[in-house]
């Protein structure tokens, strides 16, 4: 059960970060919606759910998301569903390179890719820490850059 707590300091700005930052599950397959998140930094899961690991490497991927929740949004994305093959475009993935785990900021389109096959609790963890200390390793600049106005 979530839950907020109120005190006399507590302001409406506080409340709606609060139901904003939980408006998404903590792994969130992907829509275009999730760019509406407060949340500037993505974890990536690409990955085909019918694999026979899926469960496994979900399940790793949730137990980390728990322990990042406000500061990374971890999305799945089918790597088998169609309306998925821009998004892997756009972070230049090919089915047959999944499973594989990107980072990528929104609001300076860095991606980082997680050096390791390794796809379980421990790694993941390690490379989110090391992603919010500034020491991960950055892949390249999305393709897509925004429109500067």
């Amino acid at each position: 059960m979530l839950t907020f707590e109120v005190s006399e300091e507590t302001t409406k700005e506080d409340l709606i970060t609060f139901i904003r930052i939980h408006e998404f599950e903590l792994v969130t397959e992907y829509t275009g919606k999730i760019l509406s998140s407060l949340v500037m930094n993505h974890l990536l899961l690409f990955i085909n759910k019918t694999e026979k690991n899926f469960p496994d490497l979900h399940h790793a991927f949730q137990t980390t998301a728990a322990h990042f929740r406000g500061q990374i949004l971890f999305v799945l994305v089918d790597a088998d569903e169609p309306r998925n093959g821009r998004v892997m475009e756009y972070f230049h993935v090919r089915a047959e390179d999944t499973p594989t785990v990107r980072m990528v900021n929104l609001t300076d389109h860095l991606q980082y890719q997680l050096q390791s096959d390794r796809l379980d609790t421990l790694t993941l963890t390690h490379f989110c820490q090391e992603y919010l200390l500034g020491r991960a390793k950055v892949e390249g600049k999305s393709p897509l850059k925004p429109r500067v106005e």
